[in-house]
């Protein structure tokens, strides 16, 4: 199964090019990316979006990862994305009754409010994927 990230990576990517965003860890990356005049808004991720273009960015963004985690579902189900995000955070290791406090559950956000990602939906999966982890020793 591929991620929402993976599976939303084309279109944010294209999206960057149109608005003439780009990322930078350092002053050189930002300097080789820069347009000169244009004033950049950075999002603490490394993230420049053109100061003139971050609505559209964030608007499209959205709509995006909205777009995407609907079309995610459709095609691997709710079950199945719950059960790869908690294995890909490595939940088993750090086993938590209060599923809400985790950033499996956090990384599961742009699902919320569709079909299956209910919170008793949500801590079900958990605990069959603890269960698993326990049966084949995923520790």
């Amino acid at each position: 199964m591929e991620s929402l990230a993976r599976y939303i990576e084309k279109d944010i990517s294209d999206l960057m090019d149109k608005v003439g965003a780009f990322y930078a860890f350092s002053k050189k990356q930002f300097d080789e990316s820069k347009v000169e005049g244009v004033k950049y808004i950075n999002d603490n991720t490394g993230l420049f979006i053109p100061k003139d273009n971050c609505l559209i960015f964030f608007n499209e963004y959205s709509q995006i990862v909205d777009n995407g985690a609907k079309n995610h579902l459709a095609k691997y189900g709710a079950d199945a994305i719950i059960r790869y995000q908690y294995f890909n955070h490595e939940q088993q290791l750090s086993y938590c009754q209060d599923v809400k406090n985790t950033s499996t559950y956090e990384s599961l956000s742009p699902y919320f409010g569709m079909k299956g990602f209910e919170l008793e939906n949500i801590e079900r999966v958990f605990k069959k994927c603890y269960q698993e982890a326990i049966e084949h020793d995923y520790f």
